[in-house]
């Protein structure tokens, strides 16, 4: 499943390329109200069929990509903003996959540091890495993308590879992450420059970020408990 604030994420990502949110949801058949519930759930396949109808209304297949861009944390009623409050770039991205199974369970994303460089590495059943390249190719963007939110930078990449084929021209994947782009690989993966990972952020705040920590630790939980509402 997807959660509701991760799409909701993407759509504004959408709605700030000039993609129209309501056609969106209408042609997806998602219930606009759906979305106001932090704690709510959407079926992978609903999910999916989400992510095709932005490459239809759009006509680019390569739209994800730029969505996956301009999908950032803007407030604290994102699960994920007090992430942005960590040390460094590497800390942050390990913020971020500490709370992805809250945001979806289609795939799981690790950090390896001992790796020389650093890479971060997606793990996708292979029943479904075909079905699920587009989500993936968007994680990708969208993990990269927290180096421009958090440093002011572009990601520094050395290569990213995708277990999938390309969907559309390499060209096109190469000019949205910089580096070179491989695919059918034994597994996905993108290098990132250690100097940019440990870099000190000029967003670091220990006191706000624990503060943040605790404003989000029982929504986490309901969350994690499969709870379909918000208590009091």
């Amino acid at each position: 499943t997807m959660g509701a604030n991760l799409l909701v994420r993407l759509l504004r990502g959408a709605a700030a390329i000039g993609g129209d949110q309501r056609a969106i949801l209408a042609a997806t058949g998602i219930d606009e109200t759906a979305l106001r519930n932090p704690l709510a759930r959407l079926s992978s396949h609903l999910a999916m069929r989400f992510l095709s109808t932005l490459e239809q209304q759009f006509r680019d297949p390569s739209i994800l990509l730029r969505v996956g861009e301009k999908a950032s944390m803007q407030n604290f009623s994102d699960l994920g903003y007090a992430t942005r409050l960590e040390a460094n770039l590497a800390a942050v991205i390990q913020g971020n996959i500490a709370i992805q199974g809250l945001r979806q369970n289609m795939f799981r994303t690790e950090l390896d540091l001992v790796a020389k460089p650093p890479c971060l590495v997606w793990h996708c059943h292979p029943d479904y890495v075909d079905t699920y390249a587009p989500f993936i190719e968007l994680s990708v963007a969208t993990y990269a993308r927290l180096s421009r939110q958090i440093l002011d930078e572009r990601a520094l990449l050395r290569v990213v590879e995708f277990r999938h084929r390309p969907r559309f021209t390499i060209e096109k994947y190469e000019a949205a992450f910089g580096c070179p782009v491989r695919f059918s690989m034994p597994q996905t993966r993108a290098e990132i420059a250690a100097r940019q990972l440990f870099r000190p952020s000029p967003h670091a705040d220990q006191t706000l970020l624990e503060a943040a920590s605790a404003r989000y630790q029982r929504a986490a939980e309901w969350m994690a408990e499969g709870k379909v509402h918000m208590v009091n």
